[in-house]
């Protein structure tokens, strides 16, 4: 769970993923509604609009170029691990 130190975090392959950060969101309603013009912009690169969380973290990596991925805080247990998609 959630310290003074953050998540604790395994990277399969550091040199395919050499930084991990984390940023705790509070206060986000999980049944708001993805704005019009968000999910406009995501279904024109090809995406489609799944929830509000979802779609800021699709948005955010379309307009960056950054993958992102959301965590419910409540469901982490254990270390957060991160590897390469499998096929």
């Amino acid at each position: 769970g959630p310290n003074a130190h953050g998540y604790p975090v395994e990277i399969a392959d550091p040199f395919g993923c050499d930084r991990f950060t984390a940023r705790t969101v509070a206060g986000l309603d999980p049944e708001a509604r993805t704005p019009i013009w968000m999910a406009r912009r995501i279904q024109k690169a090809g995406m489609r609009p799944v929830s509000l969380t979802v779609d800021i973290t699709n948005y955010v990596m379309l307009e960056l170029g950054q993958p992102l991925h959301a965590y419910d805080r409540s469901q982490v247990r254990g270390p957060i691990g991160v590897r390469r998609a499998q096929a």
